[in-house]
Formats: structure tokens, C-alpha cells, sequence
């Protein structure tokens, strides 16, 4: 059998996906039984880093003081400490502190904490975490390199500019700590994250680069070998032990042992015999980013490129019977094809691993193939450098000045590059999570189509194959971009004690309210993420029902993001009222400094579009124009949806005589009812739900909000109507389709 390896890994990857998706799962959480108590633990002390209020500790092993009789299983937690002295790594440790769980995400697209310290084999947490005492031997290596680590990190911080530092920090020591968060998410939004990673690139540099060196010093290939795997292997555990560096590590290892024993080396067969060794290690990697995009780009590179090649490179060219001009002509035909080969190799890498970027990141930066023809090259550079400055920056601080400028003038060539890029037309391409299903087909189309024209290729020659790759290629962009749902979709996402409500249509969206008091830049982490998540690609309106902080917030937020966090958007909709308050007019000012168009809005007024089919159509019942109050939650927008069959009131913080006089103009019996000011006492009364008489309610509030919403006497008044009640708190984003007849609602959280 041709590769037994690659089979046997694919078969071993198959049985880890399936068995940690529908088996037990292994990681419990001790802290339920424990309430809100102090826990004492013992355990072993990892890795632990600077966090902004003070340190993030590794207690590996760990069991409760309490339990330690009856030996309970021993779990891996995350302690944060404010202050205090930290032992040796490796040295037992009792410590105490408050047990709490790994936040889950709540809405769509956002980042879910638990899943992500659950593949590295972390269960809980402690905060207000304090050592009271430790004993043992430390582990000696461990604590020297980290002790290396941070005299590295000291020099970088001493020779570069705080920015740059930051950056050479990540890319070098794997420690993200000191790195400017916007310098991250540039990198990330142009598609060249990767070179902040300890991966393949770094390992090559390093390796390869050594093991040429002893080499040419004319040491014997096995001892070279040795002295390389040991070294790699220190730095590694230097920078962290990523997948990615454990992945290069081991075809590194790989491809020199084939190399000394005279043996050929197989990319597919080392990367499934890596990929084996790590999920023995830890399985949970299964579902790790890094794992998928690391392995995605060794697949890329082993099963695509060869038939992107095929496709698009000839044969080598012989150069030994021509003349001189036509060699100078060949030699740039030679370049130009190093260059192209280059730009397939991203391609292919792209091609592979686009359901799996998709799947976490839910949008494609267009031009990162183009951009990688600048960065990679010039990374080894870079690396090197830096490797360099840290080096002699060891042995005197100012032989590293000498190293210092080049790794800035290539930084700056990054920054300025990542920026021209996402200020090109198109840049970013968003088309949100893709269906399990999706993927699942997409995987099937381009293997059996590459399949295909490898067979092509072989039997008919290479004539029509590049468009035919090119059809198949397209075929699966326009599999991505699938959207299935042509109705309408209302979802309430769960952002604290706040509101905002997505109405969703096609690849657009409407935005009623963004804005929290309990949730911090919800922008940038819950509304962005969840309207990306969704494949939404432009807000046509944000609209204001009141000038409330916990309304507003997240749309103040967002005129500050950059072009390529944030989506564009169309107008800001604003009640059109006679007095306008200190957060009115600041929004308002905002929208317009964004070349925003500001729509005023009363009473009477309607907005219509096509959609599926059937009209939406947005009325106003509230305020009345010019209406002039000091209460901005009595002026509050109140906008009724009608689509088909379907209606839906949007009600803001609507109190007092304002909901009264609206009653009226109510077209009930309602399919939907936005309740509010979320579930108070003051507002949704019996004479206003006798009118709209909701079939459903949807309640945004904080969960153990310290106002008691929804307050017991409003949901009474829902329940005697026989509304079925959806809150936040227990239910996360509720989401509605409709396509104006049928309604399906979804709970993110299950309703638990």
C-alpha cells in the first residue's frame, strides 16, 4: 500500500473527531459542588505569564485539599493571582482561591473561552488565587528557559520601539503578553497571523538553517542531527510547546532522519505521523484552530499543489544548448516561475484550509496570497535578525543594537503592507460560518475533483485543465457562499443588562439598539463576530430608540473600530424629538464624522424593501415628532414589523403615557414582542398586552442583574396572555426565522 501512514492517520484523526464528539466529556468541572467557597488544591506549577492585572499560573495535576484522601481525579486549572511571589516551575504548590468555570459564548461567532482551554486539557479556573506554600525540587530546565525567555523579552523591550517589541515578542518567543492588541488584529483581518506563530516557518529557519551550518563545519550528519533535534526541542518548550511548533518539530526530525539514512521523504506520511503523536498526546486538539490550520497547510501543500502545478508550471527548462540572450530570457522565465510556484504554494494552502478558516474566523482576506509573496520571504530575514539581536543583545546589550534596525525597517514593511492591502477594494470577503454539511461536501468535491484531473492530467495531457480546475475551484467558493435562509431573521443577542436586536436580510443586516453596561467592547466581541458569523456584509441601518447608555454604547464603539474590524453601514436612524441630550448629539456627531447618513424618525413614518418575495415593512409608532421630555426611555423608537404573516413589535425602553397613547395604533395580535425596558415593572402593561397579545416575547437583560429585571409581576402579566417568554440570561441569542408564515425559534444556549 502507497503512504500506509497517511491512511492510518486519517483513520486515527477520524476516530478522535468522533469519539470526542459523541463520547464522555473528560474535563469536569469541580467548582459546582463548591459553590461560592474558597477551594484549596495541590498540584505541580507549568508555565505561568504577566497578564494586565498581575499573573495567569499553570496548576497542573491538581486536586482538592479536601478530596485528597480519596484521590480524585486530578485536573490542569488556570489561577489568576493579583500579587505575590511565584515559586519554581516544576515545584508542588498549595493554593487556594475562588473556583469558577471557563465562560462559554453566548451568541453566535463569539469566542468560547471553555472550548478553547478545554483542548489544552484545562478544566477551571481559580481567581484570587494566592500560593500558601510550596515545596519540592523545581524542574531546572524549565526554569532556565523561562528565566531565557524573559532576558530575551527584556532585550527586545530595550532595543525596539514598544509596537515592535511586541511583535518580535510573539514571533519569537511565543509570548503575546506585551503585544499591542491592534497590531494583532491587523495582522489577523490581512491574513498573515501565522507569522506571529511559532510554526513550520520558524522550525525551518532554525533547523534547517543550523543543520546546513554544522554541515558545511564538516560535522558528521548524525551528531549535526542530534545537536539540531535538542535545540529545536529546548526552544520549543521555550516558546510554549504550540501545535504548530510540535508539528514542524517532528517533520523536521523527520525529513534530516530520512536525509541520513538515505531514505526518501514523504510530506503526507510525516505530517500523518505528527498528527498522530500529538492527538495521542492530547486529543482535545481535535477541535484546536491551530491544530486544523496547521495540519490544513501541510495538506495544502501535499495534495493541492501538485495539481496546481500540473495545471499552471511546465517542465524545467534545459538551458545548455542556447545562446546566451535566450538563457537571459530563460533565467527570468526562471525567476518569474519561482515566483508564481510561490504564489500557488499559498494558494494551495488557502484552498485546503478555507473551510477551517471560515469556521473560526468567517471571513477570507483576498489579497493574503499576494501579500505572503512579501512577508515569507522576508520573515526568514526577520527571524534571523531578531535571533540575532537577542543573541549578542545576551552577551552586550548594544551588539544588539546592530541587529535592531533591520528587524524595524522589516516590521514597518509589515504594517505598511498589511494596511495598503485592507485598504484595497474587496480586501476582506466575508461569508460566515459554514454548515457542517458544507464542509463536509467541500472536503469530498475537491478531493474526488482533484482526483480527477490528476487523471485528466496523466491521461489526456494538460490541455483544458486549467479551466477546469478553475470551474472547480469556483464551484467551491459558491458551495461557501451558500445562504440558505431567503426570509428574515430576528435575532435578540445576548449582550448583559443592554439591548441589541439584528434583523437580518440576505447578506445585510438592521441593528436596533448596541449597548451594555455589564459587557465590555461588545462591538468588537459579540455584535461584529456574530454579524461575520452570520455572513453579513453590510449594516444598512443602525437604528437608536434612545439616547441610554445601555442602547448606545456599542454603536459609539464601532465608529471608533477601524475599516477593516467593523462592517460598512448605510445611515444612523435617530427619534425625531424636540430636545436633544448631551449622548444624542455626541452619537449623532459620531455617525456624521463616518459620513454616516442620520434619518430622523416619528410616529407614522414607514420603511419598506423586498426580501424572499414578500415586503418588510418597518412602522413607526413612536414618538410623536418634536415630542420634548427629560425621560429619553418615554421618547424611545418604537418600530412594528410586518413581513407576510408575520409581525413583530420592537418596543426599546418605551414607559408611561408614550406606551399608553401607542395602544391604538398596535396591529395585534402579535407573532412577536420585544419586551420592554427589559422586563421592568414600569412598562409592557395588561391594557398594552390585552392589544398586542404576543404570541411570543423575547427579554434582554444581565443575568442576577442588580435591577431584578424581568421583575416577576411583567412576566406574570406575559404569562396570563399565554406568551411563550425567552430571556437572555437563560437562553443566550434567541434567535427567529420566518419566511412571513412558518416561525422557528433558536435558542444559542439550548434554554438551560
Amino acid at each position: 500500500m502507497k503512504r500506509p501512514l497517511a491512511y492510518l492517520g486519517v483513520a486515527f484523526l477520524s476516530f478522535v473527531f468522533l469519539f470526542k464528539s459523541i463520547g464522555p466529556d473528560e474535563v469536569e468541572c469541580l467548582f459546582d459542588s463548591n459553590g461560592d467557597k474558597t477551594q484549596e488544591l495541590i498540584g505541580t506549577l507549568g508555565m505561568w505569564k504577566e497578564t494586565d492585572n498581575g499573573f495567569s499560573l499553570e496548576i497542573l495535576n491538581a486536586k482538592p485539599l479536601e478530596d485528597i484522601e480519596r484521590q480524585p481525579k486530578r485536573f490542569n486549572i488556570i489561577a489568576y493571582m493579583d500579587s505575590g511571589e511565584i515559586p519554581e516551575l516544576g515545584c508542588k504548590v498549595l493554593i487556594k482561591g475562588q473556583p469558577a468555570p471557563f465562560s462559554v459564548a453566548r451568541n453566535p461567532g463569539e469566542f468560547n473561552q471553555r472550548d478553547y482551554y478545554k483542548a489544552r486539557g484545562f478544566a477551571y479556573r481559580l481567581f484570587d488565587a494566592q500560593i500558601v506554600r510550596s515545596a519540592g525540587h523545581a524542574n531546572t530546565l524549565q526554569q532556565a528557559l523561562l528565566g531565557l525567555r524573559f532576558k530575551l523579552r527584556d532585550i527586545y523591550e530595550r532595543l525596539l520601539p514598544d509596537e515592535k517589541a511586541g511583535v518580535i515578542s510573539a514571533m519569537i518567543l511565543g509570548d503575546k503578553s506585551i503585544m499591542d492588541p491592534e497590531i494583532k488584529t491587523l495582522y489577523s483581518a490581512a491574513g498573515i497571523a501565522h507569522a506571529l506563530a511559532i510554526s513550520g516557518l520558524h522550525i525551518s529557519i532554525l533547523g534547517y538553517g543550523l543543520y546546513r551550518l554544522l554541515k558545511a563545519l564538516h560535522v558528521p550528519r548524525a551528531p549535526a542531527f542530534l545537536i539540531c533535534m535538542g535545540l529545536l526541542c529546548l526552544y520549543a518548550i521555550m516558546t510554549g510547546s504550540n501545535v504548530p511548533a510540535i508539528r514542524a518539530l517532528t517533520m523536521f526530525c523527520l525529513n534530516v532522519a530520512a536525509d541520513i539514512l538515505k531514505r526518501s521523504y514523504d510530506l503526507i506520511s510525516a505530517f500523518s505521523l505528527s498528527g498522530i503523536i500529538i492527538l495521542l498526546y492530547n486529543p482535545n486538539f481535535i477541535f484546536d484552530a491551530g491544530f486544523l490550520l496547521s495540519f490544513g497547510a501541510v495538506m495544502g501543500i501535499g495534495i493541492v499543489y501538485p495539481v496546481l502545478s500540473d495545471c499552471f508550471l511546465g517542465k524545467p527548462t534545459d538551458l545548455s544548448n542556447t545562446s546566451e540572450r535566450d538563457k537571459i530570457n530563460q533565467s527570468f522565465q526562471k525567476i518569474l516561475k519561482t515566483i508564481t510556484s510561490s504564489f500557488l504554494i499559498s494558494i494551495s494552502i488557502s484552498i485546503f484550509s478555507l473551510p477551517i478558516t471560515l469556521y473560526f474566523f468567517y471571513q477570507i482576506p483576498i489579497y493574503s496570497c499576494f501579500l505572503n509573496l512579501i512577508i515569507i520571504p522576508l520573515l526568514g530575514l526577520l527571524v534571523t535578525s531578531a535571533i540575532l539581536m537577542g543573541g549578542l543583545g545576551l552577551l552586550f546589550l548594544p551588539l544588539g543594537v546592530l541587529f535592531s534596525l533591520p528587524c524595524s525597517i522589516l516590521l514597518f514593511i509589515y504594517e505598511k503592507a498589511c494596511r495598503i492591502s485592507l485598504k484595497l477594494p474587496g480586501s476582506i470577503w466575508i461569508l460566515g460560518r459554514p454548515r457542517d454539511i458544507s464542509i463536509i461536501l467541500y472536503y469530498v468535491i475537491l478531493l474526488i475533483g482533484l482526483y480527477a484531473l490528476k487523471f485528466i492530467c496523466k491521461k489526456l495531457g494538460k490541455r483544458g485543465l486549467k479551466t477546469m480546475f478553475i470551474a472547480l475551484f469556483m464551484g467551491l467558493i459558491a458551495l461557501m457562499d451558500f445562504n440558505p435562509h431567503p426570509g428574515m431573521e430576528i435575532a435578540m443577542l445576548d449582550i448583559g443588562q443592554g439591548d441589541c436586536i439584528v434583523l437580518k436580510h440576505g447578506r445585510s443586516a438592521d441593528i436596533i439598539d448596541c449597548g451594555s453596561t455589564t459587557k465590555k467592547e461588545i462591538a468588537k466581541y459579540t455584535v461584529i463576530p456574530y454579524l461575520k458569523s452570520m455572513g453579513i456584509r453590510k449594516i444598512g441601518n443602525l437604528i437608536m430608540t434612545h439616547s441610554d447608555a445601555d442602547h448606545i454604547n456599542g454603536f459609539m464603539e464601532m465608529f471608533e473600530m477601524e475599516d477593516y474590524e467593523k462592517l460598512p453601514t448605510g445611515s444612523l436612524i435617530v427619534p425625531d424629538i424636540g430636545y436633544e441630550d448631551e449622548n444624542y448629539q455626541e452619537i449623532k456627531n459620531k455617525a456624521k464624522a463616518e459620513g454616516l447618513k442620520i434619518i430622523r424618525i416619528s410616529s407614522g413614518m414607514e420603511f419598506e424593501k423586498e426580501l424572499g418575495g414578500l415586503k418588510l415593512i418597518l412602522r413607526c409608532l413612536n414618538p410623536s415628532k418634536g415630542y420634548i421630555t427629560d425621560n429619553p426611555n418615554e421618547y424611545s423608537t418604537v418600530l412594528e414589523a410586518e413581513y407576510g404573516d408575520f409581525k413583530a413589535l420592537f418596543t426599546g425602553d418605551i414607559v408611561g403615557n408614550p406606551e399608553i397613547d401607542m395602544i391604538p395604533k398596535i396591529r395585534g395580535p402579535l407573532t412577536l414582542l420585544k419586551c420592554a425596558h427589559h422586563g421592568s415593572r414600569f412598562s409592557t402593561g395588561e391594557d398594552f398586552l390585552e392589544k398586542a397579545r404576543p404570541y411570543m416575547t423575547f427579554i434582554s437583560c444581565g443575568e442576577n442583574n442588580r435591577y431584578g429585571h424581568p421583575h416577576e409581576e411583567t412576566l406574570m402579566r406575559l404569562y396570563n396572555i399565554g406568551s411563550r417568554v425567552y430571556q437572555t440570561p437563560k437562553s443566550g441569542a434567541i434567535t427567529c426565522v420566518t419566511d412571513g408564515k412558518k416561525v422557528r425559534i433558536h435558542e444559542f444556549l439550548g434554554g438551560n
